[in-house]
């Protein structure tokens, strides 16, 4: 999403930051930056201003600017996301954004006046936004009144992407809604569905897009099948009806059933449901159209294939839910060249190095979906699609990730001994068995040279440590271990 606010310097200020903070050094040489990001020293002195322009703004780091070095420290409480948002905040691309959503914008001229540059600069900057309003199915000019045209179901979709890439709050914007937040949680479905903080928060940022755009006299017209098809697995329209008229105290008759609809469709997709919530449903089946069932038999029986792990009813259901709903957004929400994304996918992409595997058995899975046609391999080749599948793999094979057996050797005796494991079962992500080197373990770890064949063979991995490991050399333990989790898997 960045790649339409941010211009070359604000990515250098937010790449900047994010290599500080992951690499957690006391200082850092000029040399070193201009080496590792290819830009001048001048470049680099504006850059490490605008971060401290950025600190006073967002006290939870601060940074010390010297001749030949800097230094940045980081608060526990910092967060990448509020610089991330900070920054979007300040871009032309945001602020006109803001400006067609509220119904204030005026003129180009008048809106480059205002925030100080000149009319071709604004025109450039505004001109960015023109692929992301396409992704959405969204008409853009600035030549027309209406500067962005397309279905409002559509529209009001977009509005709460963008809003929710940016959402932040603060104690000032909190009071500001909390209110009207107390009275949406009111809502008795929302302590049915036990939903998380962040889905409530991301609910309720909808509602008030959907107060705002049909005060403004915007209504949705028509809704495709994909949407009015979906059924919602705690409570049926009619009844959903008589909840949310609660929440909107009069404000009904600004909208029509398909409005209603359209609110009952996000309050069913924008949760994911977990096995908590699959318990309390029984009649998953009833949700799913017949191209549905093919996609869903189809990667459930290629899964079986590939890892020889037969779902449970109640895992099925967990998938299959999960999978309707999503596949109903993605068709719903896409356009002819874009997939349009469940989550805010960008901060996912990056694929984790210890879950390679669960990668390689998306790809492979998809490969055999036998649906085809453009529409359906737009979806397949997607990075929605590919994440969705992962998200799902990750949490089901999680349930039967087979634990690596480690025995510790140390010839500093048992407490000694005992420290380490302990330690290491601490900082473990994973499941770990921990064993006698006579029971049969997948990994030896020792601080000693030591040698039994009767123990020690071809099948039982070493890994030496010194007396006291440092950070470095229990991260080495823990990839080493993840490394041939992975084999066993593939195996």
């Amino acid at each position: 999403m960045k790649e339409y606010f941010f211009d070359s310097r604000k990515n250098y200020i937010y790449e900047i930051i994010i290599y500080c903070f992951k690499n957690q050094s006391k200082t850092y040489s000029m040399k070193e930056f201009r080496e590792h990001f290819d830009i001048s020293q001048n470049i680099l002195d504006n850059i490490l201003k605008d971060i401290k322009r950025l600190s006073k703004k967002y006290p939870m780091f601060s940074i010390i600017i010297l001749s030949k070095n800097f230094s940045i420290s980081f608060f526990p409480a910092f967060l990448i996301n509020k610089v991330y948002v900070l920054l979007l905040k300040e871009t032309l691309a945001y602020k006109f954004l803001i400006q067609i959503y509220n119904k204030e914008f005026k003129t180009l001229e008048f809106f480059a006046e205002e925030n100080f540059v000149s009319t071709r600069t604004a025109q450039r900057q505004i001109g960015q936004l023109s692929e992301l309003f396409y992704s959405y199915s969204l008409d853009f000019t600035l030549k027309r009144r209406e500067l962005l045209v397309g279905d409002e179901y559509r529209i009001r979709h977009f509005y709460l992407s963008i809003f929710w890439h940016f959402y932040e709050e603060d104690q000032q914007s909190y009071l500001e809604y909390k209110e009207m937040f107390t009275k949406f949680s009111e809502i008795e479905i929302l302590d049915e569905l036990n939903l998380s903080i962040g889905d409530r928060k991301k609910l309720f940022l909808f509602f008030k897009i959907t107060l705002e755009r049909t005060k403004q006299g915007y209504i949705i017209t028509s809704l495709p099948l994909s949407i009015t098809e979906i059924q919602n697995p705690f409570i049926a329209l009619e009844d959903f009806k008589q909840e949310i008229f609660k929440f909107f105290e009069g404000k009904n008759q600004m909208m029509s059933e398909l409005d209603i609809a359209f609110v009952y469709y996000m309050f069913t997709v924008i949760p994911s449901y977990n096995f908590e919530m699959i318990d309390k449903i029984n009649y998953v089946d009833s949700f799913s159209n017949n191209e549905y069932k093919v996609l869903e038999e189809s990667i459930v029986s290629e899964f079986y294939k590939q890892t020889n792990i037969r779902l449970n009813t109640r895992e099925k259901d967990f998938f299959s839910l999960n999978f309707i709903y999503q596949m109903s957004y993605f068709l719903s929400f896409g356009s002819a060249s874009y997939v349009a994304f469940f989550t805010d996918v960008q901060f996912f992409l990056q694929e984790e190095k210890r879950r390679k595997y669960i990668y390689e058995l998306v790809h492979s899975i998809i490969r055999k979906i036998p649906l085809k046609g453009r529409r359906w391999s737009q979806i397949f080749e997607s990075k929605s699609f590919e994440f969705s599948l992962y998200q799902m793999f990750v949490w089901l094979l999680s349930n039967y990730e087979h634990p690596i057996r480690v025995a510790f050797l140390s010839k500093h005796g048992k407490i000694h001994r005992d420290i380490l494991t302990q330690r290491l079962i601490h900082i473990s992500p994973r499941p770990l068995v921990i064993v006698e080197q006579d029971h049969s373990p997948d990994v030896l770890i020792t601080d000693f040279s030591y040698y039994d064949d009767t123990f020690i063979n071809e099948s039982v991995f070493v890994i030496g440590i010194t007396v006291k490991p440092t950070e470095d050399e229990w991260v080495r333990v823990i990839d080493f271990i993840d490394s041939l989790r992975e084999e066993m898997w593939k195996r």
